[in-house]
């Protein structure tokens, strides 16, 4: 019985040993609207980036590829829509092939690309005789300038909560997860030596 305890043991520590590599070579791609455009990360882990990984960028609604890119030695890429397909209201798919069969894929809904759209300014009702247009101002600031200038500001104080969110994505199993799945299995498996040892009373 014993014997059959020891080999089920190791049994269980190469299946957790190889399925962490597996974790290990996952690749991961997280991508939002930042500025201007639209920022592309791309890792295995938090200290392994995908270099020169090929990213291929395709209307989320009808399939036709938009944009072809390859990551850079941090695993980055910022990639520009074009104006027609950010007025055709769809969304965006971002495919990422890391080689060796590794590949993933990202989508960012029309809603949120939505913010890469030029501010249009109001347009202007008048009653009567065409008027000049008037420009709503505030202290001296145009309205439209200014709703722009907030939109930057809210972009540059979201992108480190963005990567905040990509890290805890990587999910990779460390030494010390592997080492206390080992020790529930033990304890459970000792467990159940217990009750089917265990002195029966009479």
């Amino acid at each position: 019985m014993q014997y059959y305890i020891v080999r089920y043991c190791l049994a269980c520590l190469l299946v957790i040993c190889f399925s962490g590599t597996g974790f290990a070579h996952r690749v991961n791609i997280f991508a939002y609207v930042d500025g201007d455009a639209i920022q592309v990360e791309c890792y295995f882990s938090k200290s392994q980036k995908v270099t020169h990984g090929k990213l291929t960028f395709s209307d989320l609604k009808t399939g036709v590829i938009l944009h072809e890119g390859t990551t850079d030695t941090q695993g980055m890429f910022r990639f520009h829509p074009d104006m027609n397909f950010l007025e055709s209201g769809h969304g965006l798919n971002i495919q990422l092939y890391a080689g060796e069969g590794h590949q993933n894929h990202w989508q960012i809904e029309a809603e949120e690309l939505e913010a890469l759209l030029p501010v249009q300014p109001a347009r202007q009702e008048t009653e009567s005789a065409p008027q000049p247009p008037v420009t709503k101002t505030l202290h001296g600031i145009d309205c439209n300038e200014l709703e722009e200038l907030i939109g930057k500001i809210m972009d540059s104080k979201l992108t480190p909560i963005r990567q905040a969110i990509a890290a805890q994505q990587d999910s990779t199993p460390t030494l010390q997860d592997i080492i206390g799945g080992i020790g529930w299995i033990l304890g459970l498996l000792g467990l159940a030596t217990y009750i089917r040892y265990r002195p029966r009373q009479q």
